[in-house]
């Protein structure tokens, strides 16, 4: 199946356990229509990664759907202007939306390539959105450009809890 093929080829065939997300927030930044923070969650034993939740300010009390953007290759990663208009963008339409990283670290001795910490990375991510009570679970997107379109196909390949995506470059 595609699905294990391309999880085997990340390195996370047999998927990793989903250990408790140990999710930490920062403050939240104040924008006209949504609040933004940065959020760690865990992806193994002691090891996190951050990205920027931009959640709206009119979802109070409802299920709203969500989008998962990774970043490409921006200078500022997901600070970076253009990856900020996209993410606020989805928020002033009422999407709780959030940021991954994209993180080149390799370590190939431990079996840890680029494509097996950002694969693994957005599904917890993934698992991260759906543990929002604001979030509906039915309806998560996923929207990435440059490196972020292919993160975003990589985590279509694997997780059918992506039901809409766009892919760029």
């Amino acid at each position: 199946e595609l699905r294990q093929k391309v999880l085997r080829s990340a390195g996370l065939w047999p998927l990793p356990e989903r250990i408790p997300l140990d999710v930490h927030e920062s403050e939240s930044l104040d924008h006209p229509w949504c609040t933004v923070r940065r959020i760690y969650y865990q992806l193994w034993p002691g090891v996190y990664a951050n990205g920027l939740l931009y959640m709206p300010k009119n979802v109070a009390g409802q299920s709203a759907p969500a989008m998962l953007c990774p970043h490409g290759h921006w200078s500022g990663g997901n600070t970076h202007e253009a990856v900020q208009k996209r993410c606020l963008n989805f928020a002033r339409l009422g999407y709780v939306t959030f940021s991954s990283p994209q993180d080149h670290y390799e370590d190939l001795a431990l079996g840890i390539s680029h494509q097996t910490l950002m694969l693994w990375s957005n599904l917890r991510a993934m698992d991260y959105l759906e543990s929002l009570a604001q979030v509906d679970r039915s309806r998560i997107g996923a929207a990435g450009a440059s490196g972020g379109g292919l993160q975003t196909q990589m985590l279509v390949a694997v997780d059918d809890r992506v039901c809409a995506a766009t892919i760029v470059g």
